[in-house]
């Protein structure tokens, strides 16, 4: 089986279980929350649809990476013959699916003429990235909450959801509750790039190479995360 192959067969398999319903009608409803009165800030909605996109995409991945039952599973990787590529085809097809969502994040308000002001090529690249990788530290972080690794669904959506909001709401629990610093230090750095992007309301070269920053370690953080994925996962 190539890589092309296992592709199409996990589109297929995703497609029948119909469990992408619930976080595609969820992501439908909270764009349209956010583009709800117009018009709208450039950065402040951008911001507001990476926690979206992050958000979604974590949902997306712990829902599809357990899609298949396991006896259906054991034979795709016995015929695909490479577990761990089998393990990060599965992260590299729900990031595939987060990229499509994250152009249509950036695009929709830009079509509509949502926002305040005119929009440059710099504020959509820098809006682009940041969602697409905002998108694969949630893909990277909803991956590590499967079956293999976690049995009990309870305390998945439970860790999950804390993990998610937490990281979300970092800086302003740390200012509330300065103990709060050092504990999360080692949640994904989502709120780097939130900081940034809304305290941003023209892009320029300056400010653009801070968001860089943030992305930069937003990419690290979710190669050790799918690292730590496919070693947990591959027996």
């Amino acid at each position: 089986m190539s890589i092309k192959s296992l592709m199409i067969y996990f589109f297929k398999d995703y497609k029948r279980s119909n469990k992408y319903i619930p976080p595609l009608l969820a992501y439908m409803i909270l764009m349209g929350v956010v583009y709800a009165v117009k018009p709208c800030y450039v950065m402040t909605s951008y911001t507001a649809t990476c926690i979206i996109i992050y958000i979604i995409a974590a949902w997306i991945s712990v829902t599809f990476v357990d899609s298949e039952d396991i006896v259906q599973q054991q034979l795709t990787i016995l015929h695909f013959k490479k577990e761990n590529l089998y393990y990060l085809g599965k992260i590299a097809f729900v990031y595939f699916l987060i990229l499509i969502l994250s152009v249509i994040t950036v695009f929709y308000p830009i079509l509509l003429g949502c926002f305040i002001r005119k929009i440059y090529t710099l504020d959509i690249v820098i809006a682009f990235m940041s969602h697409a990788v905002i998108g694969l530290l949630g893909t990277a972080l909803g991956g590590l909450f499967n079956s293999r690794i976690i049995k009990d669904k309870k305390i998945v959506v439970l860790f999950l959801s804390a993990i998610l909001l937490v990281s979300i709401i970092r800086n302003p629990l740390v200012q509330v509750l300065p103990v709060f610093k050092w504990i999360t230090v080692i949640l994904p750095p989502v709120y780097l790039t939130i900081d940034k992007l809304s305290s941003i309301d023209y892009v320029n070269l300056q400010n653009s190479v801070g968001v860089m920053y943030t992305l930069a370690a937003a990419v690290i953080y979710s190669i050790i995360l799918i690292f730590v994925f496919i070693k947990r996962c591959v027996k």
